[in-house]
């Protein structure tokens, strides 16, 4: 890397005024912040000067004015809070000072080529300098800082391409297009026959692919359970990656949180089947709900003024709701992580045997198996284990409201059996039959 003496020589000596190469290497430096993610993304710069020491974000003539005004940050000659890593360990961007922001802009792909290289190994450099007891980097953060580098090199001096962005873009061209391979190794060829056979160019799409799998980007099958719902991927949920920012290596370990699906694949997820009438995984067998006289179908028509305050005006409603009904119970107790694990501990998990209704199926509980994520030892101590999905509930709500309202054909829900159930539990006469 090139001396940055210059953003430590901001003005003349004998007489006022910025020094040219300091101009020169702040125009540098800002059309070289520009071809990043942030700026990219939100016309923002991180700002580098004395006051604001990358805190802050600002337009780029901003950050112009206070790089002029105040100069750069203590110490900042590798600018890691810029996508730049600290040069004992290779850096992400092979960046000459003191070159014209012009310079920079054809090197727009790479930097998104390197950020997305960043994802996926899990690493960033959005980082302060300091000194927090560094170490070498471990053996596959090496491997991956020395082939980055090494794919990263522009195919010839000027060139807005490197071997990582050509081959990240023929990847993406046969996934859109859905082009075979043999035709994708064609249109390669075809390529190298254009071009000078001395360029860095992958060979073929098995070679590109290959290329872009050693940097963390392949893509990769997975075994699916189709019964219970899940993912398996790989016996170990740590895995050894390096903090750039502390330049130490650690245990990186991932956490489930909890779940957001639509109300069926809750039953698949949780194991407390959502059909019938106890469907309600949170009433359970306190539900209320009851089958419709002449609809046939569960309804869950009123059940929830159970959950209002007891003073609340509508519990003694006697006929706004359910005719001639008015509400004074408790709502169902809400069962902790422990509680329910004791419901379910002695069932076999779906990995062991399929779904089964167990006795009492649909009269005491609705549980068909244990679900695998008690397999978590913190999954009893979540205070919210599952999250429904609001979207699908308002969509199948307003298209049952919207077919119903205009009277489609073959989809509302009014009909004769509707009307004589209104009829039976409503006080609602203006819509009886």
């Amino acid at each position: 890397m090139e001396s940055r003496n210059w953003m430590y020589n901001r003005t003349n000596e004998n007489r006022g005024g910025m020094r040219q190469e300091f101009v020169d290497g702040v125009d540098a430096f800002v059309g070289y912040a520009m071809t990043l993610e942030t700026f990219l993304s939100h016309g923002l710069v991180r700002c580098p000067c004395v006051i604001c020491q990358c805190r802050n974000y600002e337009k780029p003539e901003i950050v112009r004015f206070h790089l002029y005004k105040d100069g750069f940050q203590k110490d900042y000659t590798v600018w890691t809070s810029h996508g730049e890593i600290n040069s004992s360990f290779g850096r992400f961007q092979d960046f000459v000072v003191g070159e014209s922001s012009r310079a920079v802009e054809p090197n727009v792909q790479n930097s998104r080529m390197h950020d997305m290289v960043q994802d996926a190994y899990g690493m960033h450099s959005d980082f302060e300098s300091g000194n927090h007891g560094e170490e070498a980097p471990n053996e596959e953060a090496s491997r991956f800082f020395e082939q980055l580098k090494k794919a990263s090199q522009p195919l010839y001096d000027g060139s807005p391409h490197s071997q990582l962005s050509i081959a990240v873009r023929l990847l993406s061209i046969k996934a859109d297009w859905n082009v075979p391979q043999g035709a994708m190794d064609a249109v390669i060829g075809l390529i190298h026959e254009l071009v000078d056979p001395n360029l860095e160019i992958p060979e073929n799409y098995y070679k590109a692919k290959r290329l872009v799998s050693k940097l963390g980007l392949s893509s990769m099958r997975i075994d699916c359970c189709e019964n219970g719902c899940m993912l398996y991927y790989k016996d170990d949920e740590g895995v050894e990656t390096f903090d750039v920012s502390l330049k130490q290596n650690f245990n990186l370990r991932a956490t489930l949180m909890w779940t957001i699906n639509d109300f069926p694949a809750y039953g698949m997820l949780s194991g407390w089947m959502t059909a019938g009438k106890l469907a309600c995984p949170y009433c359970m067998e306190n539900t209320k709900s009851f089958t419709l006289k002449h609809g046939k179908k569960n309804s869950w028509f009123d059940c929830h003024r159970q959950f209002l305050p007891m003073d609340h005006e509508f519990r003694s409603m006697k006929n706004a709701f359910r005719k001639n009904k008015i509400e004074r119970n408790y709502p169902p107790p809400r069962l902790s992580g422990e509680e329910i694990w004791e419901r379910v501990e002695n069932f076999p998990k779906v990995t062991e045997e399929p779904p089964y209704k167990f006795d009492g199926y649909g009269l005491a509980h609705n549980w068909t198996k244990q679900s695998i994520f008690w397999e978590l030892p913190y999954w009893k101590d979540n205070l919210l284990r599952h999250n429904l999905d609001v979207m699908h509930i308002e969509k199948n709500y307003f298209d049952n409201l919207f077919n119903t309202v205009m009277d489609v054909k073959g989809k509302t829900k009014d009909n004769p059996k509707a009307r004589l159930d209104l009829q039976e539990y409503c006080m609602r006469k203006e819509l009886w039959l």
